[in-house]
């Protein structure tokens, strides 16, 4: 009489490698889906406790997101599928949507072009130019307060392990950049 030890075993194996292999895929599927959804920043929010608050909660697919105390707004980790719908319920409760696009985390911008700068400031650049002592120069443009908040805090109020901290990007010119990362 054989026994059937052995086919037991490989069943379990087999059923336990199934399982990881499953596993695997709802983690990397439920993975990919988190790294695709969009930040978004809202500001002139209406009270937490409110019918409108909600409205905006459920638009949004109910996200995660983390509280910007300085600029009295809220980052929201929405999904793709959320955005438009939050975008339209957010307008009508006059609420700013801001979208964080790949360069959220830089502090500094260059400016676009010198024109948008006012004559005394293009009087100021040019005059520092002209010194012999100054190899290059570069006029650089703030980002949004609420979009520089989340970018300097972003984690801050996560405990212990659960803390991110997000590399600031600073850049002096166009190809050199200093990346700064919180520690504490």
């Amino acid at each position: 009489m054989r026994s059937s030890r052995p086919f037991a075993i490989l069943a379990f194996a087999a059923s336990l490698w199934l399982f990881a292999v499953v596993n695997q895929i709802t983690v990397t599927a439920f993975a990919g889906s988190r790294a695709q959804s969009g930040g978004a920043i809202l500001s002139n929010l209406p009270a937490h406790d409110s019918a409108g608050y909600k409205s905006l909660l459920k638009a949004a697919g109910n996200p995660g997101g983390e509280a910007l105390d300085m600029t009295k707004s809220e980052m929201w980790n929405v999904a793709p599928e959320h955005l438009d719908g939050l975008i339209s319920a957010a307008a009508g409760l006059g609420v700013t949507v801001t979208r964080l696009d790949g360069t959220w985390n830089r502090a500094l911008a260059p400016m676009q072009s010198i024109e948008s700068m006012p004559a005394k400031q293009q009087q100021m650049m040019h005059a520092t130019m002209e010194s012999k002592s100054v190899m290059g120069m570069s006029m650089m443009a703030l980002p949004d307060p609420r979009v520089l908040e989340y970018a300097l805090t972003k984690g801050m109020s996560a405990a212990g392990k659960n803390a991110v901290s997000t590399p600031l990007v600073i850049p002096l010119n166009d190809t050199i950049t200093i990346t700064a990362r919180r520690i504490s």
